[in-house]
């Protein structure tokens, strides 16, 4: 008989998008269950997070957050992104790559996967249940708010009052995988109460499901 694995929180690194890297020059963007992107000698790999801006055509891709799920020399696949039915690149566009800020003072995780909603019909027989299309979830993250100024706090401070798109990315110790949950902040908070210290943490409300890459 084996022994479970034990993944233990110790070590878990967490990081968020602070800022975006300078933007490359794409040539084209396929209409596929998930989209191509062509740019020569684009040095990405799987798993890396990036952003595009300035497509003509495809505007769809315009400003999405997205997981590089693999490469080629020229081209590279975004992972869970169906541009069939979006509009076809016509011209231009350019790609960023997210930069990535970790901190040590994250005390907790909490990812749920979703409800799936349900309906039950009454029928002259008795009745019937259906369910519909399983709900994304959220992430809740919490951390010592002793650290509230520092990048990866901030951040996601600042991604709530913008309501803009981020990531939050959970790479496990021992090199067991790496979490990457992308959606928009919907709350953030700092508490305290005496003899105690102060605490923070943030809701993100994700877009699709968590992305679970093996290590």
């Amino acid at each position: 008989m084996t022994s479970p694995i034990i993944t233990q929180f110790k070590d878990t690194v967490f990081k968020t998008i602070t800022s975006w890297g300078a933007g490359a020059a794409i040539t084209g963007v396929t209409n596929a269950t998930q989209a191509v992107v062509s740019r020569v000698a684009h040095g990405l790999i799987a798993g890396d997070i990036v952003r595009h801006a300035g497509i003509v055509g495809m505007t769809e891709l315009n400003g999405r957050v997205c997981v590089v799920a693999s490469v080629t020399a020229d081209t590279y696949t975004l992972r869970g992104v169906n541009s069939t039915n979006w509009g076809a690149y016509a011209s231009g566009g350019t790609v960023s790559e997210a930069v990535l800020s970790e901190s040590c003072q994250v005390t907790g995780y909490q990812g749920g996967t979703g409800t799936t909603p349900s309906s039950t019909t009454d029928t002259s027989c008795g009745s019937v249940k259906s369910y519909g299309v399983p709900q994304t979830g959220s992430v809740t993250v919490s951390f010592a708010a002793s650290t509230l100024n520092a990048p990866f706090e901030a951040a996601l401070k600042d991604a709530q009052a913008s309501v803009s798109q981020t990531a939050l990315v959970t790479e496990l110790p021992l090199a067991r995988g790496r979490l990457i949950d992308i959606g928009t902040v919907v709350s953030y908070d700092s508490s305290a109460s005496a003899n105690g210290n102060w605490v923070g943490g943030a809701v993100i409300e994700r877009d699709f499901a968590r992305i679970e890459l093996a290590a």
